[in-house]
């Protein structure tokens, strides 16, 4: 993406990526980044996966709650799976992973939303 983050003052970053240009206003009188929106992703400290899903299940949650979850969204989820060291584990339930096999499950569930930015 040739992401930027650049800090203005206390409180303020700024994120200039290669899809910006610089605009001015009455109000704020520097060039500040004018950018398109783009869809980011959140990785929580808390991992909020549903207990009664399975690993694979919750990482294609994004894409069931879209209707678009098919075979080629259960490949791409499998195969970061496979990424965060999982793939032995897709078939089973969340409640019986540990707590940084959950953190995983949760970064490949981020990772399959393609996003342009990841918190």
């Amino acid at each position: 993406m040739g992401c930027v983050a650049r800090a203005l003052r206390c409180g303020e970053i700024h994120f200039i990526t290669r899809h910006c240009r610089l605009g001015t206003n009455r109000n704020y009188p520097r060039p500040y980044p004018i950018c398109p929106p783009h869809q980011s992703g959140l990785l929580a400290q808390q991992d909020s996966l549903f207990p009664w899903l399975s690993v694979l299940d919750n990482v294609q949650l994004a894409q069931h709650l879209q209707g678009q979850k098919n075979a080629k969204t259960q490949e791409k989820a499998k195969e970061l799976l496979h990424a965060v060291g999982m793939a032995d584990h897709w078939h089973k339930p969340c409640y019986q992973l540990s707590g940084g096999q959950r953190q995983r499950v949760a970064l490949a569930r981020t990772l399959m939303q393609d996003a342009d930015l990841n918190f």
